[in-house]
Parts: C-alpha cells; structure tokens; sequence
C-alpha cells in the first residue's frame, strides 16, 4: 500500500493473516510484491518508486535485505530459482532489468534493451 505496508492473506480461506506496517524506508507506497523462501522461511520482496528492493522476512516482519544499485523507480518484481539458488528479478522505469542473487544479496546480472517502458 501507499503507506508502505503489505498484508499477508492465507490463500487457502482468502483472509488476512498478519499485516506488515511500519516497513520503513520505501519513499513510497509498495508498487509490487513477491514472495520467496530464503533459509526455509517465508519473505516478501518489495519495491517502489525510490527503486528500493527490499527483503522481509514474513514470519518476523523484520527487513532482511536492502537490494541498491538504481536510482528510478522500480515498477515490479519477480522471483526464479537459478544455478540452484533464489534470486529476484526486477523492472525500472528506465526499461531495464536487474537480477539479484537472494542468498548474497549481489546483483548478478542488468538486462537493457527493452524499447517500451510504462
């Protein structure tokens, strides 16, 4: 949401189960989410319009990661397993790509060349 906060629904009975407020350091509200499983726990990978990626670990609601390295905004954000590992994958405004390895934490790759941004 606008407020920077994101809720977690049971997909099994469609209810609300815990809502996550006070994720602070998004400039904005939360554009797009993701969920992954990182050292067997649940989180959620969520970004804004400052470009923040950011990395929560849903059963705390404590911030695991901050993923930097682009400075537009951020639009959404995507989740793969590769080489046997989590990463993320998220688009920017600017029409391009960026890939993160979520066990590191390091960028791995930026993917350009895209001709239409929204």
């Amino acid at each position: 949401g606008y407020g920077g906060s994101v809720r977690v629904w049971d997909l099994t009975t469609g209810e609300p189960t815990r809502h996550l407020t006070g994720l602070t350091g998004h400039a904005g509200g939360v554009w797009s989410v993701a969920v992954a499983e990182l050292d067997g726990r649940p989180h959620a990978l969520t970004v804004d319009w400052d470009g923040s990626v950011r990395v929560w670990d849903l059963t705390t609601g404590e911030q695991t990661r901050h993923l930097t390295g682009h400075t537009g905004p951020a639009r959404s954000v995507a989740v793969a397993e590769l080489h046997g590992r989590p990463h993320a994958l998220t688009a920017y405004a600017d029409r391009s790509v960026r890939v993160w390895d979520l066990t590191t934490g390091e960028q791995t790759y930026h993917l350009t060349g895209h001709i239409f941004g929204i």
